[in-house]
């Protein structure tokens, strides 16, 4: 069950263990759909321009569809291009490309939108085969735990209908924002339970919460990877005495809490601008956490 997860979902469940797809609306399936078609044409037109040939549209996969099939000539490079109608290319549409590598013989890997190409490095897409061999070990042994890891992220709280994240209830606070229009279907009242009151059950009216969607996504998610950068810290040292760099990021993409060294060093720079994590003076390359607790709020 687990290996037949489709590209585009498992893309997202590497970002959070913890996603559940909304269900499509028939009038904005349609209308994606109208959309990926033309940029998929402006995709074409770029390629032959550039002397590529068009060997297939929609090629059949295992599960899956590859949107453009390119061979380069007179090379003979074959190029796999997923297409976005996306102004902005998602690190999720990287990852649901590079997921495709296994499944194809293509010498290199594009995501593309209506103005611009991007290739995926060989270091990114063995980066990104390795987590989502991690990823479906956790969902196949742990399929419990899995579902109560909650690593919010842009790229899928958008399409995510799971109601028992926390994060995701601040996004059901705003019903006009057509960048989580799906929430509206959802019950507009979230049932938690109350940790210090046996058997009591406490219902919030999301619609009461003050959130401001232009900032809120980025803050909850950065916020959460330094408190986690923070706790990785704290395990390496009650482990191995040292919180060094390699051991750090490793517990890090295990964890799901970063997918790529870009986004583990970006973590840590926060984390050491906040003053929660300093370096270790004797040993070159470790951390060390400290007790002050600031937020990003």
């Amino acid at each position: 069950m687990v290996r037949s997860c489709s590209p585009s979902l498992l893309a997202k469940k590497i970002l959070c263990p913890a996603y559940v797809p909304a269900p499509f609306n028939k009038d904005e399936l349609l209308k994606l759909q109208g959309l990926h078609a033309r940029a998929a044409l402006n995709v074409i037109a770029r390629h032959m321009k550039l002397g590529y040939k068009l060997l297939g549209v929609e090629v059949a996969g295992n599960g899956f569809r590859i949107d453009l099939l390119f061979k380069l000539l007179p090379s003979g490079k074959i190029r796999l291009v997923e297409v976005k109608s996306s102004k902005q290319i998602r690190e999720v549409y990287k990852i649901q490309a590079a997921l495709y590598h296994p499944s194809s013989a293509a010498d290199e890997i594009a995501v593309s939108n209506r103005e611009r190409d991007e290739l995926l490095t060989s270091d990114y897409i063995h980066e990104i085969l390795r987590r989502a061999e991690m990823t479906r070990r956790l969902l196949a042994t742990n399929p419990s735990i899995a579902a109560r890891t909650h690593t919010p992220h842009p790229d899928a709280c958008y399409t995510c209908c799971n109601t028992s994240c926390l994060y995701l209830r601040d996004r059901r606070a705003d019903m006009t924002s057509k960048r989580y229009a799906h929430l509206r279907t959802l019950d507009p009242y979230l049932v938690s339970e109350e940790p210090t009151k046996k058997n009591t059950v406490t219902f919030v009216n999301v619609n009461l919460v003050n959130v401001n969607l232009s900032t809120e996504p980025a803050r909850v998610t950065f916020d959460f990877k330094v408190k986690e950068l923070v706790k990785a810290v704290r395990d390496l040292m009650a482990r191995d005495k040292h919180a060094l760099d390699g051991r750090l990021y490793d517990m890090l993409v295990m964890r799901g809490i970063v997918v790529s060294e870009d986004e583990y060093m970006r973590v840590k720079r926060i984390a050491h601008r906040m003053g929660r994590i300093v370096e270790d003076r004797h040993i070159n390359g470790a951390w060390i956490a400290l007790d002050n607790q600031p937020s990003l709020a």
